[in-house]
């Protein structure tokens, strides 16, 4: 699997190979670079850390590419979710005017009331994408006073002891 490349495709790509933040473009330019200088494809994967498999999809991706773009785009497309705008309104709306304990909680909400079927996992993404975060709930001393607690406790267990007795 060689490659025969020009003096000014080499620079270009050394070039973007410099210039690049992006981990799966430098391992193209660098795969591309790799197999002009006569590397084995199963030495490159080892060098770059990739199954050869992949080395012998980006040279044939590089081949069938018309255009040099298009062979360094990630042809990504991040998922926009199920909802549309107008109902991640109203689910915002319903999550604030409504206590809601968990995700699945909200999960079952969005199915009944719009007909799309989320995960429990996908449910918290949409909730993190709609600024929504989750808070542990804790006990909180509820301000009684511990004298009458203490006696109605006291009357209570001597309630529960005459029933005990009359059951008996």
């Amino acid at each position: 699997m060689g490659l025969k490349l020009e003096k000014v495709q080499i620079d270009l790509l050394k070039e973007l190979q410099r210039n690049t933040s992006d981990r799966l473009t430098y391992q193209k330019l660098t795969t591309l670079l790799m197999l002009h200088h006569g590397y084995p494809a199963v030495e490159i994967s080892e060098l770059l850390g990739i199954d050869s498999s992949t080395v012998n999809r980006h040279y044939h991706q590089y081949l069938s590419s018309q255009d040099f773009n298009i062979y360094l785009g990630l042809h990504y497309k991040p998922c926009v979710g199920k909802l549309t705008e107008s109902q991640k309104v109203f689910l915002k709306s319903y999550i604030k005017e409504n206590l809601c304990h968990c995700a699945d909680q909200v999960r079952l909400y969005i199915e009944q009331t719009f007909g799309v079927i989320y995960t429990t996992d996908g449910v918290i993404a949409l909730l993190h994408r709609l600024a929504f975060s989750y808070k542990k709930t804790r006990l909180i001393p509820s301000g009684a006073d511990q004298d009458k607690q203490i006696l109605w406790i006291e009357e209570f267990r001597k309630i529960e002891a005459k029933r005990m007795q009359q059951i008996a």
